[in-house]
């Protein structure tokens, strides 16, 4: 009998590792596609979007406040009030279907999370088979959920990734530069 319990801490040692390197995985990517989305002129320097110490739900309403939008819409643009700006902006435009899809999936994943970080021992007892059983099943949704999302975050990236190099093709583009700064005729 201590064998088997011994085997279902461990394969719930497992399962939580797991869980966490995703989750974690996930946090990375989300960072890193983030950072460079949206970037503003600020004394001579573009800077990004400061994501340190952002949390999973943090950079999941980034994600949906600011980097997903509905196919149908006009791209945003940023209210500064009276005074010139210079942003650049890439966005993610999805159907609406795919769009509520996503935001839905990262709303169940950041509540899968918190459930999991704060009320695992509450909602398994741990000191039972079947506990540590429906423990382990509940991680390893978790671990699927950041997964899959991890899996579009690549996506985004990999097209994001495309833009800038074709953004950085046309600025070498004399005729763009001459019209981006406003030389020569109209």
């Amino acid at each position: 009998m201590e064998a088997a319990s011994r085997d279902d801490e461990e394969a719930l040692a497992l399962a939580l590792g797991r869980c966490v390197l995703q989750v974690q995985d996930l946090e990375r990517a989300l960072k890193s596609l983030l950072a460079g989305h949206h970037l503003s002129l600020h004394q001579g320097r573009f800077q990004g979007v400061d994501v340190s110490g952002k949390t999973l739900g943090g950079l999941a309403g980034l994600v949906n406040s600011s980097l997903l939008r509905p196919m149908a819409e006009e791209p945003s643009k940023t209210d500064q009030g009276d005074r010139a700006t210079t942003t650049v902006r890439f966005q993610i435009a999805l159907p609406d279907g795919d769009l509520d899809r996503m935001r839905q999936a990262f709303s169940a994943l950041v509540a899968s999370r918190n459930r999991a970080v704060h009320h695992l021992l509450e909602d398994h007892d741990l000191t039972v088979p079947e506990g540590r059983s429906s423990a382990i099943a509940a991680l390893k949704v978790l671990t699927d959920q950041a997964a899959a999302l991890r899996q579009e975050v690549a996506l985004w990236t990999r097209d994001l990734s495309r833009n800038r190099e074709e953004l950085q093709a046309m600025l070498r583009d004399p005729d763009i530069q001459r019209q981006l700064l406003g030389l020569g005729d109209p």
